[in-house]
């Protein structure tokens, strides 16, 4: 696999709404590109994580309604 390949497969991911995916394509880049894009990492981490507590909350809330 090339890091254009790697790219690619991050790009059709977050196209197709899998952050996860994107993020394992980004991580199986070679050091020197992960590092030259770290910002771009950071961030797609970020988005995940924020969109795993903005699913915890909504869920919480459903369920905290449906019980009142």
């Amino acid at each position: 696999d090339t890091p254009e390949a790697f790219i690619a497969r991050t790009e059709e991911a977050l196209k197709g709404g899998d952050l996860d995916a994107a993020l394992s394509e980004w991580n199986r880049l070679p050091e020197d590109a992960r590092a030259a894009a770290a910002d771009f990492g950071k961030a797609l981490a970020a988005r995940i994580e924020v969109e795993k507590l903005v699913g915890a909350t909504l869920k919480n809330a459903v369920l905290g309604a449906a019980g009142n």
